[in-house]
Order: structure tokens, then sequence, then C-alpha cells
């Protein structure tokens, strides 16, 4: 079911959800067309993306990137799974909301190899992310940071 409001084309489909008690929900989400196209272009960019090296990422051919920038097609599921995978923000893109802060994408390499350390290096990680935020702060006192230090023993 499609319909204008507010200059916006909303699509509604069903999400199936399973609550804490185990008991399938069924619930109305509501994705925002208007300037789909243009989202999805905004996030392309924001991973450092061209056209042609997005399209192969996502499997698809650079022309069908070019058609779903230009609102003259909609990505489906498999594309936008695999635009997942590289690091797009598929809520923002469907949705128009950002779930989560964006991450640049050295930032995710970053949170990539933290959780892919042993527990040591992670400990390594914290450690030493939290001496360099203490050093900033005497470099920039009017920018006080503050981090959780998990203990060491």
């Amino acid at each position: 079911m499609i319909f204008v409001k507010d200059l916006f084309i909303y699509t509604y489909c069903y999400a199936i959800t399973v609550s804490t008690h185990h008991l399938l929900r069924i619930k109305r989400i509501t994705i925002v067309e208007d300037q789909l196209g243009a989202r999805l272009k905004s996030e392309r960019r924001r991973l450092g993306h061209t056209q042609a090296s997005f399209s192969e990422l996502c499997g698809i051919a650079t022309i069908t990137q070019s058609l779903y920038e230009g609102d003259k097609r909609k990505p489906d599921a498999k594309y936008l799974q695999a635009a997942h995978k590289i690091g797009a923000d598929v809520t923002y893109i469907l949705f128009a909301v950002r779930q989560v802060p964006t991450l640049t994408p050295r930032e995710t390499a970053l949170l990539d190899n933290y959780k892919n350390s042993m527990e040591e290096g992670q400990r390594f990680i914290e450690q030493t992310a939290l001496r360099e935020a203490e050093r900033k702060t005497e470099i920039y006192p009017q920018k006080i940071i503050r981090r959780n230090n998990k203990s060491t023993g």
C-alpha cells in the first residue's frame, strides 16, 4: 500500500520479530521512499566508494547502481544486505533515520580489529586508548575526555 503524505511516499511492509517471551509479533514498519536514491548515494560517498566500486561489492552492474541512486529503480533485499556488509547504514537508506552514529571506514576497521583480538590484545587497545585520551585532555584541557577502563587483573 502506497500513499502520499506531507510530500513523502511511504510504503508499509511488515516485520516479524520474536519477543523475549518467544512470541511472534508482526509490526508495521514504514519505508520512506522519497529521496531513497539520494540517501543511498550519500552512504556510498560516506564509505569512500565510486559507483563502480560500490556496485561491484554489492554484486550489481554500475548502471543499476546509477538507477538506484537516481530513484529510477528500488534496491532489493539482496543488494541491501550486501551494502550492509560493507558498512552502509541500511536503516538510514530505507527509513531516513540514523540508527546509530555512523563510523568512518577507519573507525570501523579499528573496532573490527578490537573485536577480533584476543582478550589480552583488547586490554592493550583499551589501555592505549585511555592513555591517548588522557594525553589529549592534558594538551586540550577544555576537551575533557573520560573513558571507562576495564580492570586488567
